[in-house]
């Protein structure tokens, strides 16, 4: 008896220990995969109050600035719609446009604002950065195409050219397909809007999402495979 009991102690006790040592190793990965998306959510927060911060104090200017009689400072009061939430961006805008007041310049510019504001929501007042590989010639037309058709549609934002070196685009990351990069947790909705746009205006070129973790508020990219 007693050299069975030595033996299930022999063979027992590695086991048990195995089985406790796989569970606290698989409470710590589930502790740090908390942490991470605590960490996550955080960030995003933090990116939400910098956000709503920034839209109060363009308000303040857009008010200030409408209410001038120059209307050069109606008009960039006015720009400022685009960095607003989309909503209150298009009401304002709308006011503006039906306003006794308004020039017929200031007037015409509100209404294309609210025509891009509407068209666009999320993604309003974005800089849209394109990159890739300046040695394709291929891929140099099908920016210039995409750029165009992006602002042809009265994008409320700006739509800049990126050629670069094959060393330069690998630094940021390699890329297998055409790619839309943001920044997961405050910028989903308007990648979404870029993604739907993209399938719209290019439907021979597929996207997909990427998401990144460098911050650069209100800029999104599209990489060119």
């Amino acid at each position: 008896m007693k050299t069975l009991i030595d033996v299930l102690e022999k063979l027992l006790l590695p086991a048990a220990l195995g089985v406790l040592a796989w569970t606290a190793n698989q409470a710590s990965v589930r502790v740090s995969a908390s942490q991470l998306e605590l960490a996550k959510a955080q960030d995003a927060r933090q990116a939400r109050e910098s956000q709503s911060a920034a839209q109060l104090k363009y308000l303040e200017i857009f008010y200030r600035d409408i209410n001038s009689t120059d209307e050069r400072s109606q008009l960039f009061a006015l720009s400022l719609l685009t960095h607003l939430n989309p909503e209150l961006g298009s009401s304002l805008a709308d006011l503006v446009k039906t306003s006794p007041r308004s020039s017929k310049t200031v007037a015409d510019r509100a209404a294309s604002i609210k025509t891009g504001l509407d068209a666009f929501g999320s993604l309003s007042g974005f800089k849209i950065g394109i990159y890739w590989d300046q040695k394709n010639a291929t891929l140099a037309a099908a920016a210039r195409d995409i750029k165009g058709k992006i602002e042809g549609r009265n994008f409320p934002g700006v739509v800049q050219l990126y050629p670069r070196s094959q060393e330069f685009l690998l630094s940021l990351g390699a890329s297998e397909q055409n790619e839309i990069r943001f920044e997961a947790g405050s910028e989903d909705e308007a990648a979404d809007r870029l993604l739907a746009l993209m399938n719209e205006l290019t439907p021979d070129r597929r996207f997909v999402k990427r998401d990144v973790v460098n911050r650069t508020p209100k800029f999104m990219s599209l990489f060119l495979h």
